[in-house]
């Protein structure tokens, strides 16, 4: 494997859609391949980043829309306003909580004493009763009015809120208070307008045609557009898009892109704010394009959107990368709404694609005068991206005099360990140099502690890349451990748990998870002779090093068996996993992956009609742990062997334990890490059992065709219906919630047959009162768990 498709095999599991296969896709949805890395998060939450650059202990606010606290911003304000001789507390005590403000504060009285200070006080406590959190700087009540159109809500309160506005410009405050007193009539003149007064335009520009363009300007400004219509609004919405901090994400999405193409001619705004409309739109768009973002650095070179623009693109220069390496497209498709308008030949476009945005981020940060550091990376990705470390290097080399901030070194010193990992792919082996500079670039995150390493994007990433490529060096045995163990920097009893699904975010579990099952039972065998090797070098002491007791080794070697257990389970070799368990004390086999304490429960009782069997005495339902269900199963079959009578009875049962093990189960932990939530493209090997139900197909296939039951035929042929609903699923052709159909109604593929053998009135019976289910199953438990067992 080159060295992109190493880095982009693991990209994939970013992106479990950039699996799906190009005939299923359906144009627009989350499936789509060019879809699901390229929309903005503008609901405040982090933005789809590129793979390795972006972490928001890096990015800061330049790569997400996130609004800043508008609380923070006044508190500032007022705290610059009064030279700090207040502490912040009691500040926004009087500011926030009018309604509380208890005892007299210093800066309460301070500002009573100010020109029209007691009036804003008193201005602030009345405002306050308008807004749903007693914040007086908070949401508004929207206005209740009754069936004449007249206002009923708090009316008392904004009579009393524009007569103290009107008392408090009497008095002739200092520009300060003036403005605050401004921003509140603003707002009030939006959300409160009444016949005959002046509209919250000419409100704006009363209290805010003197003094700085701040914050507060740009963020009053955002409520003149609200009262605007059509390109006015647009126009507004671009100049208080130039410098609003606090409402941010809520003037992107009130933008109307159609509106872009009249303000950019337009002579009423000046670049900067033609630049804000730009962004606007593009942060809107899906697919953004280099001809648009020339437009935007020629307009305003050091935009402080442009870095999350360009992120988004090199997530798009990433996922064409993925899609061309897992799904090697050759060609094009004709799907317009899909793919923007490429050459016909998809490699040479995926390379003149990544080799034309590096040479646009060059060009821009030639012009700008801030994120230079930022903008080196950005460039030094895409070259390495493309396979070109020759070029990373060399271009590493001309920006040493680059004024890096030390996160951006330590970004730059993973990129160049990324370099000697590639080195050693094309060589095909692992060196004492190569897990030397790994162990030291480890160490450099750990030195860096304005850095958490267990919530650390960019550590994540290069941790995946950096296990991967050993893997890939065939240092099995080395990539595994460094991919599920090592100091993820949580502390006691989380570290190994971490890297084993048992962070609550499901990319690290499906990640960690689908890096395990790369290994085989000998790579396990040989990750256990590691961590028991006396003498390790710097590299293997890291790489087994546990956490959860901070004894070196103890825990991991159980974890270690545990996985292989587990390995043994998804390949159907019992007798072998049951040797492996018999080892792990009964506390861990009870346990499930993520460490919390559960029964697997009974896994030979499985029904598709969504019954609670809680309803029902569950007396002849068994608790078992991992080791007592693999031994039930070898019991099962040894019996089979013996009672050729009720072969199809303990077929059937093994059939559900199957089941209940695989993707749909609920027992999925006996043989996998984490759970898929994600359609999967793979049906063979290990996979086949878990996603698509290999093992429990067989058993049920031998019941439908030789059973002389007609319920237990019809039983078996509703999972097996439900198998094949699953399978549609897996294939991206069947909703989630479709797959029970397949099991219960007509839709079932085996109906037919059943009806054909006279055991079609049998399922229309089953699957009409799913208690006759539960009352097969309790006649036939005892044959199952005989007496004494």
């Amino acid at each position: 494997m080159n060295w992109k498709l190493f880095l982009l095999s693991i990209a994939s599991i970013f992106s479990p859609a950039a699996l799906v296969n190009k005939a299923d896709a359906c144009a627009g949805g989350w499936e789509e391949p060019t879809n699901w890395f390229m929309n903005p998060e503008l609901s405040g939450m982090p933005e789809l980043s590129p793979l390795f650059l972006s972490d928001l202990s890096f990015g800061g606010k330049a790569l997400t829309l996130d609004n800043p606290s508008q609380e923070k911003l006044v508190l500032q304000d007022w705290s610059r306003y009064t030279a700090n001789r207040f502490d912040t507390l009691d500040i926004r005590t009087v500011l926030f909580q009018p309604g509380n403000q208890g005892k007299e504060s210093a800066f309460q009285d301070w500002l009573r004493n100010r020109p029209a200070g007691a009036l804003y006080l008193q201005f602030l406590s009345r405002w306050s009763r308008i807004h749903t959190s007693n914040d007086p700087w908070g949401d508004v009540v929207w206005p209740w009015t009754d069936k004449n159109g007249i206002n009923q809500t708090h009316n008392n309160d904004i009579a009393a809120c524009r007569k103290l506005l009107v008392d408090m410009a009497k008095l002739k405050p200092d520009t300060f208070l003036l403005r605050r007193m401004g921003y509140q009539a603003v707002r009030m003149a939006w959300y409160y307008p009444q016949k005959g007064d002046p509209g919250t335009k000419s409100v704006f520009e009363k209290y805010f045609t003197h003094g700085s363009k701040d914050w507060l300007y740009h963020s009053a400004m955002h409520y003149v557009a609200l009262a605007e219509n059509g390109s006015s609004r647009a126009e507004y919405l671009a100049k208080s898009f130039v410098g609003t901090q606090d409402k941010i994400i809520r003037t992107v999405q009130l933008f109307d892109p159609a509106e872009l193409p009249g303000l950019l001619e337009s002579a009423t705004l000046n670049n900067r704010e033609k630049a804000a409309a730009l962004c606007m739109a593009l942060l809107q768009k899906p697919r953004t394009s280099l001809a648009e973002l020339e437009k935007l650095i020629e307009l305003e070179p050091d935009n402080r959107f442009l870095p999350l623009l360009l992120h988004r693109e090199i997530n798009k220069a990433d996922q064409l990368h993925m899609v061309l390496h897992m799904q090697g497209y050759s060609t094009l498709a004709d799907d317009e709404e899909t793919w923007d308008t490429l050459p016909g030949h998809y490699p040479d476009y995926v390379k003149l694609f990544t080799d034309s945005l590096r040479g646009f981020i060059i060009k821009a940060k030639q012009k700008r005068t801030t994120g230079l550091g930022h903008f080196a990376l950005m460039a030094g990705w895409l070259s390495m991206l493309n396979g070109d470390y020759s070029a990373c290097s060399e271009y590493i080399r001309q920006e040493t005099n680059t004024p890096f901030r030390r996160d951006e070194k330590l970004q730059w010193r993973v990129l160049q360990n990324l370099g000697e990992l590639q080195k050693g792919l094309k060589i095909k082996q692992s060196n004492a140099a190569l897990e030397e500079d790994l162990l030291q670039t480890w160490l450099t995150f750990k030195s860096y502690k304005a850095l958490s390493e267990g919530e650390s994007q960019l550590f994540a990433n290069w941790l995946r890349y950096a296990s991967w490529g050993l893997i890939q060096m065939n240092q099995k045995a080395k990539g595994i451990l460094m991919g599920m163990n090592g100091d993820m920097g949580y502390g006691y009893g989380y570290g190994y748990n971490y890297r084993l699904g048992g962070s609550h975010d499901f990319l690290y579990s499906e990640i960690t998870s689908w890096l395990n099952e790369q290994g085989s039972a000998a790579d396990f065998d040989e990750a256990l002779q590691l961590v028991q090797k006396p003498g390790k070098t710097g590299f293997e002491k890291w790489i087994c090093h546990s956490n959860q007791d901070h004894t070196p080794g103890s825990a991991l070697l159980t974890r270690i068996q545990l996985l292989k257990g587990m390995w043994y389970t998804g390949a159907d070799s019992l007798e072998a996993a049951i040797n492996v368990y018999r080892q792990l004390p009964d506390s861990v086999l009870s346990r499930d992956v993520n460490g919390y304490s559960t029964d697997i429960g009974d896994p030979f009782f499985v029904d598709y009609t969504g019954r609670d069997y809680s309803g029902k005495p569950t007396a002849w339902m068994k608790s078992m742990n991992r080791l007592e269900v693999l031994q039930h199963i070898v019991r099962l079959h040894k019996r089979m062997e013996a009672d050729k009578t009720n072969e199809m009875m303990y077929r059937y049962f093994l059939g559900n334990a199957y089941l209940s093990m695989s993707w749909s189960g609920t027992n999925w932990e006996m043989v996998k890490n984490s759970r898929s939530w994600y359609p999967q493209y793979s049906s063979t090997g290990l996979q086949a059992g878990y996603h698509y139900c290999k093992f429990a197909a067989r058993e049920y296939k031998a019941v439908l065709a030789k059973s002389k039951d007609p319920a237990l035929a019809v039983l078996a042929a509703r999972q097996l219906g439900a198998i094949y609903g699953i399978s549609l699923f897996m294939k991206n052709q069947c909703n989630l919630y479709e797959i029970n159909s397949y099991a219960t109604t007509t839709e079932n593929p085996y109906y037919n047959w059943l009806v054909q053998s006279g055991a079609g009135r049998h399922f229309n019976r089953f699957s009409a009162d799913c208690d006759l289910v539960v009352d097969y199953y309790e006649k036939a438990f005892p044959r199952i768990y005989p007496m004494g067992m």
